[in-house]
């Protein structure tokens, strides 16, 4: 009797699947997401659906992936816990991604001059279908990460447009470039201007940066010889380069949604410059 029923059972299932017409399950990517970035790491994740186009549940029986920058695997996984997928229904996966920019140089160094880097995401699922047996669905998909660079600071020149035996006026002048593809903006600009480890200038100042433009700004000085004293005058009146240096900080800010805000860093910066002399 119990041979019988499972028979009539048997059957059953057989002329409901028989008269059911299987179809591949779909995968699919949602959305590239990025969660966040700074100078030195971007945080990013992969939405994929999987979907079951069939009126009988199937199982993901194992998938993976592997994300690559230019042919080098940063990122690789498996899973090979099988999951039920229902009829009519969607699963849904996400895949984490975390860049560490000095780590990818380490592995090709010319990526730093770069504005962006190239990935691939490879991903492939493993199906158990009735009907079908084993279904294998790759999915591959490839996009640019911006590559953000710190603005690059210059002393372009130091001139002095007058002088007596109490005083002198200069200008100074220095370039900011933004060397990324986006703009940004430093709303703090906090630095002093030393020339021979001397103090001769303390200023605080916001500027906008366009995207791949330099800046250049000019920054009056007066000096008192009076209270300076007369080492001073004697530079100003020499031929020689002056040992300039730039110290202080800056805040970056860039209008990307995910990017960090107000990014502190400090300004160290020297050079041997010429005096032009009006």
């Amino acid at each position: 009797m119990k041979i019988n029923c499972l028979f009539f059972y048997l059957v059953i299932l057989f002329n409901v699947v028989g008269c059911v017409s299987m179809q591949k399950p779909e995968v699919e990517l949602e959305a590239v997401r990025f969660l966040s970035m700074d100078f030195e790491s971007v945080q990013l994740a992969f939405d994929l659906k999987v979907h079951n186009p069939n009126r009988i549940g199937i199982t993901l029986s194992n998938w993976d992936h592997d994300f690559q920058l230019y042919g080098h695997s940063l990122l690789k996984s498996e899973q090979k816990t099988p999951q039920s997928i229902d009829a009519l229904m969607s699963s849904k996966f996400e895949v984490p991604v975390q860049i560490r920019f000095q780590e990818v140089f380490q592995i090709v160094k010319e990526l730093s001059q770069q504005d962006t880097l190239r990935y691939h995401l490879f991903t492939h699922f493993g199906f158990d279908v009735p009907l079908l047996g084993r279904v294998e669905i790759p999915l591959e998909k490839e996009g640019d990460i911006p590559l953000p660079k710190i603005p690059e600071f210059q002393i372009k020149t130091l001139r002095l447009n007058d002088i007596s035996l109490t005083k002198a006026e200069l200008v100074l002048e220095m370039n900011i470039k933004n060397p990324n593809t986006f703009a940004l903006s430093l709303p703090e600009f906090r630095y002093q201007f030393l020339v021979q480890n001397q103090p001769w200038v303390e200023t605080n100042s916001s500027i906008s940066l366009e995207a791949k433009k330099e800046n250049t700004t000019s920054v009056p000085i007066s000096l008192s010889f009076l209270q300076m004293g007369r080492s001073v005058y004697t530079l100003l009146t020499g031929n020689q380069p002056l040992n300039c240096k730039l110290s202080g900080n800056f805040v970056i800010q860039i209008a990307l949604p995910f990017f960090k805000k107000d990014l502190h860093f400090p300004l160290e910066l020297q050079a041997q410059v010429p005096l032009q002399k009006s």
